[in-house]
């Protein structure tokens, strides 16, 4: 004999009876973070068995949805149960090779959610580029603004 779901086991069908949350992080937050119980301390309230969570990086390094399974004091376990990531960088895209030591003398570098990924001249103070895909590619925007500021004329 076939099962069937009793017609109690459908209520409020449209009403979307579970919260579900898109997040858009940083492009310095990885995949393996977002899959972290303990990346979600903060947000265990919010949280409840059967929430979905999409997670996008604002670079497009990773999509993915997560449902809560459990959660108690200080973390949050989830399931993924849809992942993309971006295997190949576009050429003008590759991550260059490069770490904070990298960055030059007078400069920094940092990263603002409205303006991505940002790369300085500390005196005086201005931005040289903003809305770059990765901290490396702003500490080679500070080696490369650097190594043109220090050109002496002939």
């Amino acid at each position: 004999m076939t099962k069937v779901l009793p017609p109690s086991a459908i209520q409020n069908e449209a009403y979307y009876n579970r919260p579900s949350f898109f997040i858009v992080v940083p492009p310095d937050i990885a995949l393996e973070d977002v899959t972290n119980a303990r990346f979600w301390a903060h947000h265990v309230k919010k949280l409840p068995v059967h929430t979905i969570v999409e997670v996008v990086s604002k670079d497009g390094k990773f999509d993915v949805e997560l449902r809560v399974v459990s959660s108690g004091i200080g973390f949050v376990n989830m399931r993924v149960l849809r992942k993309w990531e971006r295997k190949d960088l576009p050429a003008e895209q590759a991550v260059p090779n490069v770490t904070k030591d990298d960055i030059p003398a007078g400069y920094k570098v940092d990263f603002a959610p409205k303006a991505g990924w940002r790369a300085f001249i500390l005196d005086p103070l201005l931005e040289i580029k903003r809305d770059l895909p990765t901290k490396e590619h702003a500490i080679m925007a500070t080696i490369d603004h650097a190594a043109l500021a220090s050109q002496v004329a002939a």
